[in-house]
Parts: C-alpha cells; structure tokens; sequence
C-alpha cells in the first residue's frame, strides 16, 4: 500500500482509512456476537454480557472480550485526531516540507491516538469485578431484568458505593481514565488542528475562484462531520456515564438509551 505510485499524500491518508475500517468492522462483528447491555444503580455502572455464545466460552475468554470491545468502542473518538493531524500537515507546505516522509507524518497522526489507547487499555482491567463485588451486580441483573436465579449472568462493572469491595477501585477513576482524559485531549487536537487549518488556507492572500471556494467550503463541512458526527453519538452516552456517576442514579431501563447509542458507534467509521 504505501509502495504504491500515487501521490504522497494519497499513500498517507490511506492508511487512517484503512484503520478506521478495520476498527468499525470489528467493533460490528463483537456487537454482533456479544450484546452488552448496561445498568446504572445508586453509582454502580454494569455492562451485562447478553449472548448464548458467551455462556459456552471460558470466563477468561469473555474477560478478554469485554477489555477488547471496550477499547474499540473509545478508540471511537480517539481516532479523529488522526485525520485532522495529516490534513493540518498537508497545508503547512512551509512549515513540513514535502520531503517529511510518510512514517514520520503517519508517527505525528497517530502518537496521541496510541497514548490514549494504552491509556484506556490500563484502565479497563478495572471493570473485572471483584468476588464479592461480583455477586452484588449479578444480583442487579437478576433483579432488573427478572431472570431465573439459576441462570448464568456475565457481568462487568464498578462502582462509587461499594469501592470498598470491590479492591478499592472506584468508577470516579475509570471515569476519568476511561472516558474523560481521552475525550478531552482527542477532541483538543482535533479542534486546535481546524482553526490552524482555517487560518492556514485563509493566509494565502489571494482571490479564489468560485470552484475553489466550493471545494473549500465542502472540505470544511467534512471536517465538521469527522469531528461532530462522532461527538452528536457519543455525547448521549457519556452525559448518561457522567451524571450517572457523579449523581448516582438509578437508572434502569433508562441506560437502554445508553446501550443503543453505544450500538451506532460503528457508524461513525462510514465518515471517518
């Protein structure tokens, strides 16, 4: 791929492509197979693992499924940078000269992106729930949902209320760690990176011709939708994550609002 004869900047922005297609179909396949729906109950966050195919997997297996499916839902707005980081490249001819090549380019898209991913894959061990802890949120499913007490429920999560047994680990620090950090920082990359850009191609001086212009005015409107698509999906199910923590609330069947949003992740891809 990055051999090929085509234009260097062609070759770099295949590559952001190529990774946000393979992380959309994954994220489509594990939501295919393993359906998580979530509860929130007086500060206590449960991803309950609905799916016939996890009941005939090791525990251990399911446990690698969730850290993976958690980090391919985050790595959902982590991304955007990626895109937003080459095209602030590409205008700054003066700046990045043209021999700037492609792994130091793609090294430059992509380093906050991977900070953020080792950050929210440290973080995510931390929804293993404790034994004793365990047997509180697999009493929540039961209740909420009615099941049959012998029925086998696999379930993650944390928590503000019982911290103290679940090994200390509250869901104030995956809050931060998980969701928060990496929000914050992607969404500020991508944000400082349109008004350089902006800045960058109104700078030039002169007179645009009318095609121009509208080439312009449609690459801005790209930018907007790699960057507030994303944010219009997953702003639903982080306020639901934020104030559900912060107040801790019971939301019960309210969180399926949560679920659903967290299910239209992968369409955030079609644009990216």
């Amino acid at each position: 791929m990055l051999r090929s004869r085509r234009n260097l900047m062609d070759r770099v922005y295949r590559v952001p492509m190529y990774v946000c297609a393979v992380h959309g179909m994954l994220l489509c396949l594990l939501n295919a197979l393993f359906n998580f729906v979530h509860i929130f109950r007086d500060g206590t966050f449960v991803a309950l693992l609905f799916a016939p195919l996890a009941n005939l997997l090791p525990r251990v297996v399911c446990h690698g499924i969730f850290e993976v499916a958690l980090v391919l839902t985050i790595m959902t707005w982590i991304l955007i940078p990626s895109h937003s980081t080459l095209q602030f490249i590409a205008v700054s001819r003066h700046i990045f000269s043209y021999n700037l090549s492609i792994a130091r380019r793609l090294f430059a898209a992509f380093i906050l992106p991977v900070a953020c991913i080792v950050c929210v894959a440290f973080f995510a061990p931390c929804f293993l729930p404790s034994p004793g802890f365990e047997q509180i949120i697999d009493q929540i499913a039961h209740e909420l949902f009615s099941l049959n007490q012998q029925q086998r429920v696999i379930a993650y999560g944390s928590t503000l209320r019982f911290a103290h047994i679940n090994s200390g680990r509250s869901l104030l620090e995956i809050l931060i760690g998980i969701v928060l950090v990496p929000y914050f920082f992607s969404y500020a990359l991508f944000s400082t990176c349109v008004i350089l850009i902006r800045r960058r191609l109104g700078a030039f001086g002169v007179s645009l011709s009318e095609r121009t212009m509208k080439i312009q005015r449609s690459f801005y409107v790209m930018q907007m939708l790699q960057g507030l698509l994303p944010l219009a999906i997953i702003a639903v199910p982080l306020i639901f994550f934020i104030i559900g923590t912060l107040l801790q609330l019971s939301l019960d069947l309210a969180t399926l609002i949560f679920t659903a949003f967290l299910w239209a992740c992968p369409w955030v891809q079609v644009v990216q």
